[in-house]
């Protein structure tokens, strides 16, 4: 499974935010795919101005499915 392009503005990189159930700065997330769903879904005008690359709610969408997919096979 290919991984979507996200990529966080470079003044934010040492930013920390809290979500997913831990604080890190963002540099240094392995789930910034969860930040870009809540950034696409409240259109937080906090969160979407933090990217330089995001994917749109349907490839988020269609990723999170084909991971589903693939943890369910035998």
């Amino acid at each position: 499974m290919a991984s979507l392009k996200i990529k966080i503005k470079p003044e934010f990189k040492d930013k920390v935010i809290g979500y997913n159930g831990r604080s890190l700065p963002l540099s240094k997330r392995r789930d910034l795919d969860v930040l870009a769903r809540l950034a696409l879904e409240s259109q937080s005008k906090e969160l979407l101005p933090l990217f330089e690359e995001i994917p749109t709610l349907e490839e988020l969408n269609k990723q999170k499915t084909n991971k589903v997919l693939e943890d369910l096979k035998p």
